[in-house]
This record gives structure tokens, sequence and C-alpha cells, in this order.
């Protein structure tokens, strides 16, 4: 009887080894993919579980072994070798001559006593070792284990040792060992449905919509076992994440289509699934890399992620590692790569036949092409690399510097090695990538070099010069990025470098690439971007091996020698967007091309012939403005073309010959005037024509014919009549934006997943067919806006809508019942001027609601707010018959934007008294009436509904857990009296108090000081003409002040006129300090001042500040006196390059120090607490601060790896007792 991949056929198995004799054997055989490594693998997960096998030994025959690799593999697998043991490199064995080889642990006679003496020790009565031979039998047999390199001789040396034999083929034959052989076939659809409720967690099954999914697996025939287990993985991402719950009834519901259709692969759904670019850009650097050999340390892989561009290592070198190993593991979870038991990182075969739709690819961001670019042994150049301080880097068997061969470093590491030295000592680098470093010059100038293979210098914005390259003959990939003062490269610099085969040199300031670069025949990519100085390519005809080519952005190139491009056959990327072209080359002779973009050509006038080109997958003419016809027959024989964009070309119609298209984007092609007939388009997924201002006609009178279709957008265009929408099943979103001659919908019954439908703007429909809604039961965001709808269908199936924008309807005059929608988050009603009165009792339901627009709206009682807890925005402007009284019930906040109704509280007083009580906090945001206009016209739907609650989260503002009335005034050119005499009564009850672009503010006094006693929090933001906080009007308001947050104030002098004669304003009561961007800001205290209650410290971007404190009417010859903030917590200062000192005396309660690019900052503290630990200090980071000679405190040795670039710092005094005999290398 045949197994399948089942936990029932998985436990017969192991009952088998159960009763086997010792030596027993049995071979799984079967086709690819049927799961025969996935029931090895779970057999021996039971067989160690039951507590029948004592350990398993796994060897995968896919790998190349001789005797000494084979016997480490088992001694690691055993625990006998640690993981840096087992990383060792072979490479070294020459250096280990001289010793005894008896004395070596690593000899192949000592890891067989090793082995032999574990097994002993580990073998039980009734107990078995597993042996478990996994193989497609590419590399190694089975006899070559056993026989050849003698593993059945060792085992059976001890008779105590039973040992028993697994192994997976795809041959029928069992082989030269006796045992049993078994055949596993594929799932039928109940067994995969048992894989699959095994396989995700309870979230998934207890889903409502896992039913659907249940049947369509059922109805399923030959279902592979790798296919159920990455799908587990996608739906187990949304389970696992509170935050994503909501998304996977969505999930589940698209899982449950690809399933019952038995033409799509669900292997293509789970990678359709994959959550971000960056995941899917390193699940093609796997599938590039991982396919081309049989597994790679997960080490190697992370560092080829952040070398290739897809983890940004600009920040922080620790933090890209980090999240290239997040990344993996969620590979790993999905099933797409698998963790070997070697370590060793494979890719699950079964991916290698997932096709790139979408066209997210590989080559196009890669920035070296690792994958393609190394080969065999030059692969090996990244093994057992792994991360430090600040670097990644590999050591070699003698662990000694000499002997590193990859290294991946953050610059900054090097502001405190001098970098001649630093390098003198790395004499075998093969692989060398520094991350911003801070060099004029290469760092190995003086230094031997020959053994590099990469080099990578990405975000060298100092680097003036790179004629050293000469030197290293080895070279095959080389970046050098970011080095715009770099205008010249010697011109035959590449002559001496005639292996390499990755070229990046992008954003450099050439005007020209060196006439060598057309010898490099080895070269596979040339990628020059963003150099928006050159202006001419050379000729590329000798390079035969091209792949890639990427000149985009570079924004003076206009000239190209080559007219065709013949002799680069395997060329298949060519990216010039963004370039000064006019004619492309001849490309038509470019079988392999699969990626052509010419995105932002606008002096391209002419398209080359495409046709016969049966790999292009991807056309990108967006923005080739003098683009105004393709040929009609263009794209014949380009089956294979799924992206098409021509937006914003002249183009007047479209090409015939286009088909089999999944992505189709037309915005902004201002002449087209007719959609032809899309029968040919049944693939398509996306289809936009937004911005195409002269659509008039569409040919097809239905869509119906695009299963596929999930993007529709015809926004603002001309279109009066559609076509029929029916059965668009998978249509998810509907945009029909300012189309003003719109004036009725098709029928749109069977929408089941439509998730968005705007129709703002379409100021002609005047109805909606009555059963319109019935079958969108996933509609989520609805926008009516400035429709001539009178009457709207029923909102019964809308239970998942979230957003329901209705404004300036101003014909409609009723609403259906709003019960249904109990998820609504925002609802905007405002300027609906004939609706009748809005029933209270209808919007307290919603409880979910956020923001809530009534302006111009008539409704019975404000009462109904208090039930909306989580209401943070509303808008009452202009409305009319409003009766309130308290209710003693939870109470939510309120946010209004209009002055009018400062102008109503003032005229009924009670109204105020009612609405504090109402309401847990106000903030209140008046604007100018110019701002108002501004942003009515900028307002986008949903967007304008969030964006001043994420502005106001953005700034703190009002501060978390506060309550206090809040204020905020913008925009106002000059504050005329009439303004403040209309906010006066809030005013004077405001606690937080919000100032933001009011140019000719010149100082808080200006709003009167008397309304401005309770103000605890003051918010201050682009006020150009500010010049000083406070003046001694104010004092009152400086004593009671807790926050002060200030932003961009270019002209601010300080925070308060001081004459010197007076007492200083006095801050008492002061917590947190933050300023950012304050360029004529020279200081901030007063030594005299008293802080005592100071808890956060920001500075950022102060360019004239030089001292944290002044002196007053102290002379320049008193003695210096340090500010005592003996309750800081937290100091952040960032580029303030003339800053020379702090004064501060050492704060033993800071928690935080966060000082970076101070060029001139001499010390921190004052050193009478010298010899102070910092107890309390969790985290220290102090960067780029040359002129750095004291800190005033001890400094711990776990914080050592957050000082960088402070050459002056004498690290040694600066170290607590204890560690001052930790050896310094260099700071």
């Amino acid at each position: 009887m045949a197994l399948k991949a089942s936990k029932k056929h998985v436990k017969e198995i192991l009952e088998l080894f159960r009763q086997g004799e010792p030596e027993f054997a049995l071979t799984l055989t079967g086709d690819a993919r049927t799961g025969k490594t996935w029931m090895a693998r779970e057999m021996s997960k039971s067989a160690i579980k039951e507590g029948c096998c004592y350990a398993v030994i796994w060897i995968s025959l896919d790998q190349k072994y001789d005797e000494k690799s084979l016997y480490k593999t088992i001694a690691y697998q055993l625990l006998l070798l640690s993981e840096e043991e087992w990383e060792e490199s072979a490479d070294n064995k020459k250096k280990e001559e001289s010793a005894d080889d008896e004395k070596r642990e690593d000899t192949v006679e000592n890891l067989k006593k090793k082995i032999k003496s574990k097994l002993n020790e580990k073998a039980k009565d009734q107990k078995f070792l597993l042996l478990v031979l996994d193989s497609e039998g590419e590399e190694m047999t089975e006899d070559n284990i056993r026989n050849g390199l003698g593993l059945n001789a060792l085992l059976k040396e001890n008779p105590a040792v039973s040992f028993k034999v697994l192994i997976t083929t795809k041959k029928s034959e069992v082989g030269p060992i006796t045992g049993e052989s078994k055949k596993v076939e594929p799932l039928c659809g109940e067994e995969a449905l048992g894989l699959l409720k095994d396989s995700v967690k309870d979230k998934v099954l207890a889903s409502e919509s896992f039913m659907k999914l249940s049947a369509a697996i059922i109805r399923r025939s030959n279902v592979l076992p790798d296919e159920i287990i990455m799908l587990a993985g996608a739906l187990n991402f949304f389970a696992k994440d509170e935050s994503r719950v909501s998304e996977l009834g969505r999930a589940l519901e698209s899982a449950g289509d690809a399933a019952a259709n038995v033409q799509t692969s669900l292997l293509q759904y789970a990678y359709d699934m994959l959550p971000s670019d960056c995941i899917i850009n390193c699940f093609w650097h796997c599938w590039h890399f991982l396919s081309k050999q049989r597994g790679v340390n997960y080490n190697e892989l992370i560092a080829h992620w952040i070398l290739e561009g897809y983890l940004d290592a600009a920040d922080n070198m620790e933090m890209a590692y980090e999240m290239g190993h997040h990344i993996l593991m969620e590979l790993i979870d999905r099933g797409v790569l698998r963790m070997q038991e070697d370590n060793m990182i494979a890719i699950e075969a079964a991916t290698l036949k997932i096709i790139d739709h979408h066209c997210h690819g590989f080559s196009r961001l890669a920035n070296l092409g690792l994958a393609s670019v190394l080969e065999d042994e030059e692969r090996k150049v990244f093994e057992r690399i792994k991360p430090g301080n600040s670097m990644i880097k590999t050591l070699g068997g003698d662990k000694k510097e000499e002997a590193i061969s990859s290294l991946v470093i953050d610059g900054s590491h090097l502001c405190r090695e001098l970098p001649e030295t630093f390098f003198q000592t790395k004499q075998h680098l093969k692989v060398l990538a520094i991350v911003n470093p801070r060099l004029k010059t290469f760092p190995f100038s003086d230094s031997k070099m020959e053994n590099l293979v990469v080099l990578v210098l990405r975000g060298a914005y100092l680097l003036e010069d790179c004629k050293h390259i000469a030197k290293l003959k080895a070279l095959k990939a080389l970046e050098i990025s970011g080095a715009t003062y770099m205008e010249e490269i010697p011109d035959g610099l590449f002559n001496d470098v005639p292996q390499l085969r990755s070229l990046n040199l992008s954003a450099l300031g050439i005007k020209v690439l060196p006439s060598s670069v057309s010898n490099l025949t080895e070269l596979r990519r040339l990628i020059v971007r963003q150099c928006s100085c050159l202006e001419e390519l050379p000729k590329l005809d000798k390079l035969v091996m091209l792949e890639v080519i990427d000149v985009s952005q570079c924004t003076s190139l206009k000239k190209i020698q080559d007219k065709c491009f013949k002799s680069q056959l395997r060329l298949q990327v060519l990216d010039f967007s963004e370039t000064k072209i006019e004619k492309l080359p001849i490309v038509k002779f470019l079988k392999d091309l699969t990626r052509l973009t010419l995105r932002g050509c606008k002096r391209l006038a002419l398209l080359r012939i495409l046709k016969a080109l049966p790999k292009l997958k991807v056309v990108d003419l967006s923005g080739a403005v003098r683009i105004e016809e393709i040929n009609d027959d263009n794209f014949e024989n380009t089956e294979n073309l799924s992206v098409l964009d021509l937006s914003y070309t002249r183009i007047h119609f479209l090409p015939s010959s286009i088909s089999n298209l999944c992505h189709l984007k037309l915005n902004g092609c201002s002449n087209l005037q007719n959609l032809p007939s899309t029968n040919k388009l049944g693939d398509l997924e996306s289809l936009d024509l937004s911005g195409a201002t002269s659509l008039r006609n569409i040919q097809d009178v239905s869509f119906e014919h695009l299963k596929h279709l999930s993007y529709l957008n015809l926004s603002n265009t001309k279109v009066a009549t559609l076509p029929s929408l029916c059965n668009l099943g998978n249509l998810r979103k509907l945009l029909l934006k300012d189309c003003s001659w719109l004036h009725s919908l098709p029928e749109m019954k069977g929408l089941i997943r439509l998730e968005v439908f705007d129709l703002s703007g379409c100021k002609a429909l005047s109805g909606i067919p009555e059963e319109a809604f019935d079958d969108m039961s996933q509609l989520q965001e609805l926008n009516l806006s400035e429709t001539k709808i009178k009457h709207l269908p029923s909102f019964q199936s809308l239970r998942n809508l979230h957003f329901l924008v209705l404004r300036d309807c101003i014909e409609l005059q009723s609403l259906p019942a709003l019960d249904p929608l109990s998820e609504l988050e925002v609802l905007d009603l405002s300027g609906t001027k004939s609706l009748n009165e809005v029933k209270a009792e209808s919007l307290k339901q919603m409880t979910h609601l956020q923001t809530l627009k009534l302006s111009k709206v008539a409704f019975e009682d404000i009462l109904f707010i208090s039930n909306l807890i989580n209401l943070h925005q509303l808008d009452l402007n202009d409305c009319s018959s409003v009766q309130t009284q308290a209710g003693d019930v939870k109470k939510p906040s309120l946010v209004v934007h209009s002055i009018k109704f400062f102008r109503r509280l003032k005229r009924d007083p009670k109204l105020l008294e009612t609405t504090l009580k109402l309401f847990k906090q106000l903030i209140f945001s008046i604007q100018s009436s110019k701002l108002q206009c501004q942003d009515k016209v900028e307002s986008q739907g949903k967007g304008e509904l969030i964006c001043s609650d994420v502005y106001f989260k953005i700034r703190n503002f009002p501060p978390d857990g506060k309550n206090g009335q809040c204020l905020e005034i913008k925009g106002f050119d000059s504050f005329p009296d009439n303004v403040t005499s209309d906010i006066q009564d809030f005013l004077m009850q405001t606690e937080y108090l919000s100032l933001v672009e009011n140019e000719n503010l010149k100082c808080v006094s200006d709003l009167q000081p008397q309304n401005l006693k309770n103000v605890k929090g003051c918010w201050i933001e682009r006020c150009t003409e500010m010049n000083s906080i406070f003046d001694e009007k104010v004092t009152e308001v400086g004593e009671s002040l807790e926050i002060l947050w200030i932003s961009t104030l270019p002209n601010l002098n300080g925070l308060y006129t001081y004459n010197g004669t007076e007492q200083p304003l006095s801050f008492r009561n002061l917590k947190h300090l933050c300023l950012d961007y304050c360029p004529k800001l020279e200081t901030l205290f007063y030594s005299s001042q008293q802080l005592d209650c100071l808890e956060t410290l920001q500075i950022k971007y102060c360019d004239g500040l030089k001292a944290l404190v002044g002196h007053g009417e102290e002379s320049e010859n008193s003695e210096v006196k340090f500010l005592s903030l003996t309750n800081l917590k937290e100091l952040h200062i960032y580029s303030c390059p003339i800053l020379e000192t702090l004064l501060l005396s050492v704060p033993e309660k800071l928690e935080t120090v966060q000082i970076k690019f101070c060029d001139k900052l001499q010390s921190l503290f004052g050193e009478e607490l010298a010899n102070s630990e910092m107890s309390n200090l969790k985290r220290l980071h102090l960067l780029a601060l040359p002129e750095l000679t004291s800190i005033g405190f001890k400094l711990q040795k776990c914080f050592l790896k957050n000082v960088k670039g402070c050459p002056k710092l004498k690290i040694e005094e600066c170290l607590k007792s204890g560690n001052a005999s930790l050896e310094i290398t260099g700071n």
C-alpha cells in the first residue's frame, strides 16, 4: 500500500521501525515533492519524542562528502563540535602541518573515536540510532556513505549500538541493502485538509472563512505536501499577530478562491501572500542563489542580503542583521526555506516552480548580483561569517585578525581606528564592504589586497579618487556609491581588473565613464544609477556577458555610443529611466530581455520594435511624454509580457497586439479617447486609466471576462457610462473619483470582495441601483462626496464598513438605517444640507467611531457623543438644533477645527460649560481662512480625515495620558484682535497650547499673558519671525510650564528676553524640553536657574548653539559654574557643530545619553563626580565627537560598543574599576 504525507502514515512508519530488527532499512520512493523528506523529518521527531530512538544522524546525499566532512557533520549533530569548530576553515590545514596530527582534535580518527564514545554513552536497551539518508540522488549514493566512507563499519564496531536506516529517493529500486520499500504518493483532498489542519494555528481553524477553504481543498486531487505547508505558513502569518487578525478572514477567502480553481497553484498563492517587497526581494535572492547550491549558512545569507541593499545598514549594522534574521525566520515559517541539520539553509525545491507574475524580480534591485556573479569556489568567500561589533566578519581556523577573509563594517567603526593600521593586519581579505565610510582616499592604499574578490564602499560621500583599485587584480564585484565629490576616474583604471563581473558606480560626480569599461569582457552587471553629471555611455559591444545595464536617474545622459545591442545577447534588464536619451539602441536581438524601463525619459520620441522578444515581462514608458504612437504590431510574440506602463505618454490609441497582460497602467494619458476591447486581456489584474482626461468611450459592453481583475481606476475621465461590472468576484478596489460626466452606474452584482468604492466628485451622478450594495459584504471604504444622490441603497450588507464619506452631498435627503455599521471608524456627513435631522439614536451604537464630521447638519442632541468612547475628532461647525445635557458616562475626547464653534460657545456660556463636562478632553484647532481653503483643495477623502490626527501624534500633542484642554492656532500671517477675543474664554482654560505657522507671531505674550496662566505644555513650530518664546510679561507662564516643544524657528535667539540684570525666568516645573532646528540659538539656560524637575532634554540641528549654559551678568573671568539637573533622565543632542561644552553637573538619575555629530564638543559633565558609576544609565550612544576628551563619569564595559568616532577620548581612564585590563584596539 502506498504511503501519503500524513500524520497517520508517519505513525505507521515509526511502528515498522519499532518492530524492525537491528540494521532494519526502509526506503521511501516516489516522485519529487510528494513529501518523502517531510515524512522522514516528522518520523525522526516522533521517534525521539516517544523515546524509542536515542539519536538521529541526518545525511543529505545532495551534498558531496569526503571522509572528514562526513564525520564532522555527524560529530556536529551529536553535539561533539561547537558551531565554531564545525565552521572551522579547511583552508588553514597547512598552518597546522607542523603540529602533531595525533594531538589535533579534528582528524578523521579522532572524530571517529569521539563518535563511537558518544554512541556508546547514549546506547540504551530497546532503543536505536536512526540514520536518515535523504536524497534526490544527484551527488552521493547510500552505498557511497555506508560502505565507501566506512559509516557501516563504524556503527558495527560496537554491538551495543543498534542502528536502523531510513532512506528517501526518487528511484524505485531499494538498492544494495536489504529492507523494505514504500512508495509515497501525492495527497487526496481529505488528506491535504488533514495536513492543513495539523499545520495552522487555532485562530485560523476558528475563523468562519476556514470552512470555505476546507471545502475547496477537499475537491482537489494530487495535492503536494509542500503546497499545504506553504499555504499554512501564509495563513499563520495573519494569526500570530493581533494587529493582523482582522485581515485573516480576507486571506482565507482569497485562499479559498485559489484552492477552488484547480488550475491555480497553491504555491503561487502562498508566494503572492508574501507581506513586503523586502521579503520578496530576499526570497528571489534565495531563489537564484540556492538553486545553484545545496545549502548555505544563515549568516552568509543575511550578509548577502545586506550587500545587495535589501537591508539598510546605513544607520546600524546590528539592526540590519536583526531584520535579516527576522526575514529568514519568516521565510522558514512559511515553508519557503528550511533549516537543515547541519545549520545550513536550503530552499524548498517546490519554490523553484514559482512564477513572478507581479514582476518584483531580483536583478533590478540587487546592488551586486552575487548570485550570478560568484561561481563555484568563489561563493565560499562568505563561509563562516558572523555578526560582531558594528561589523559582520569571518575568521579562519586560527581565529587571528590576519586570517579574516570577509569583513562587512559600519564606517563609523573606522572613526575610532587608524585605517592604514587597521587594514595592515588584514592581508587575506577576500570580501570588504564599508557602509558610509568617512574617507577621502582608499583606506588600504599601502596594504596588499591581491586576494580581494568583492569590494563595496557604499555611501562614500567624502571619497575623491579610486586609483588604488588597479592593485586589486582578483576583483570580481565592485561597488562605489554616493561619492559625489569623485568627478573623474582614471581612463585606464579597469584595464588592471579584467576579471570584474559586477560594477556599480552609483551617485558619483563623474561626467564620463572611463574608456577601459569597454574592455571588461567578463562584465555581467553595469549599474551607474544617479550619476546626475554623466553625459555619455561608452561602447559596450565587447561586453558579450552583460546581463544588466542600469543607468537610471542619470539625468544628464544624452548619448549612447552603441546604436544596436546585438552582441550582448545575454541582456535581461535595461533601465534608462530619467535620462535625456532621444533614441534607444535597437533591442530586437535580445531574446533574453525581461525588463525594459524608460520611465521619465522626457526626450524619447520613439519606441523600438519589441516584437519577438519571448521573455519580455515588463515595459515601463511612464512619463515618456513625447511618445505619441506605438506601432500596432509592436508587441507581437511577446506572450510573457505581464506589465505595461504607458502612464503620462501622449498616445492616442493602444496597440492591438497587446495580450496576456496582468497590469495595464494608462493613468495620465490625456490624449487617449477610446479604450479598445479587452477580450485578449483575460489575465488582467489591474487596470488604471485615472487622469486620462479625454477618455469617453469604453468599447467593452461588459468586463465580466476579466475574472482576475482586482483593481479598476477610471478616476478623472469623461466616461458617461460604464461596462457591466457584474460578477467581478476578485475586484477589490473600484475608483471612479471625479468622473464628472458619469450619470449612472451599471449593474454591480457579484462584487463580493470589493473593499474600496470611491465615487467622490461624480457631480452628475444622481442615483445608485437599489441593490448595489447587497453583495459588498467586504466593503471597508465608501466615498460618495459631492455627488447628487438623493437616496442611498440599504446598508444592511455593509457590516465591515470602516469609512463612510458623504461630504457635500447637498441633495441627499435621507439616510438608510445605520445600525449595521457597527464597525464604522470615520463618518463624514458635513455639508449634507438637505439631509433630514440625523437621529442621535442611530449614531449611539457606533462605539468604534474615531472621526465624526457633522458640519452644517441638523441633529437633535449632542448627548449621544458620550457613548462614542473612541472618538477623537468631531466637527460641529454651523450645526443647528443642538441641545445638550451632561451625562455621567465615560467621556470621549473632542477635536474641533473651526473658530466658528468658539463664537458659538461665547454666545452660549452654558454650552461651553456642558461641553467641558461632556468631554474628558477638548482639542480645538483654529486655522486662518487661507489655510482652510488650501486644506479643502488638498484634502483627499480618507487621508483628509486622519491626517490631522497623525500630525498630532507625531508631535505628541496632546501628550499621552494628559486630558487637559488643548488649543492649536495655525496659519495666521497676522493675529487679529477679534480672533484673540473669540478664543479668550477657552484660552484661559487651555492647558496645552500649539502655535504652528503663525508668521508674524514674535512672542507668546502676543496672545496676552493673562490668558496663559493655566498653560502646562506649549508646542511652537514654523513661526518664522519669533525671536524669543517668552518675555518679562509672562513670568507666571514660565513657572507653570511642564512641556516646551520648539521646532523650526529660524530666528529664535533665546527662550526668553534677558538683559542680564533681572532674575532669569524660572522654569522650576519644566519636565520636558525639545528643540529642533533653531540655527540662531546660542545658549539655553543660565547657571543661576533652577531646573530641578527637568527629566528630558532633546536638542537637534541647532547650528549656532555654543553652550547649554550661559553666565548672564557674570564676567568671563568669573568662576565657571555648572547647572545642576538633578532629575534629568534623558539627554539627546544631535548635530550641534559648534557646541563645545554642556556645563552640566552629572545627573545621577540619568538613564539615556545620546550625543551625535557635535564636532567641537570637548566635555559632557563636570568632574566633581568623575568616579560616579552612573548606576541608572541604561543606554549610551556617543557618535562622531572628534574633540571629546572627557565624559565626567566612569564608563561601563557594556557601553563601549556604542562609543564611536571619539578618537581623543581615553577609554582606559573612563572605564569603571575592574575593567581596566580590557584590551583596547582603538577608538
